[in-house]
């Protein structure tokens, strides 16, 4: 199977992960080595540490809202061992204004598990959110 296809089946499995919390289901897609960058300027290494933490970041922040939408807004692009994807996420919460996020995924790949995973958000998507959260935060729990 492709680089590609591996991905969006990760990409896949990892909705399913947020609607049932069985991170199990995930540990096939990481080398036990594997590196995560968020784009907070956080590097978490090891598999158990990268499911830790983006369970973490779902539990305080995704699982907050009454919805969330993700979307790949583009194809996989594959060069060199490497997959990178363009995404857009919608959260709703009744009361409050849509936040919406865009950002850029960038798995590298040992074989068929990602060694290296790294996230970043778009121009400008981080001042936003942080002027959500400044406005709004309170109401769910979320701070900076």
């Amino acid at each position: 199977m492709s680089i590609a296809k591996i991905f969006l089946e990760y990409a896949k499995t990892f909705e399913r992960v947020f609607e049932d919390d069985d991170w199990s289901r995930l540990e096939e897609f990481f080398t036990p080595d594997a590196v995560y960058l968020p784009g907070d300027g956080k590097e978490l290494r090891g598999r158990d540490n990268v499911l830790t933490h983006l369970k973490q970041s779902l539990d305080s922040f995704d699982r907050r809202f009454d919805l969330r939408r993700v979307e790949l807004v583009s194809d996989p692009v594959v060069t060199a061992g490497r997959v990178t994807i363009q995404w857009r996420a919608v959260y709703e919460k009744k009361g409050l204004p849509d936040i919406v996020l865009c950002g850029t995924e960038e798995a590298t790949f040992e074989g068929n598990a990602i060694s290296r995973l790294e996230d970043s958000l778009d121009d400008g998507v981080a001042e936003t959110l942080q002027t959500w959260i400044g406005q709004y935060g309170d109401t769910l729990g979320i701070s900076t």
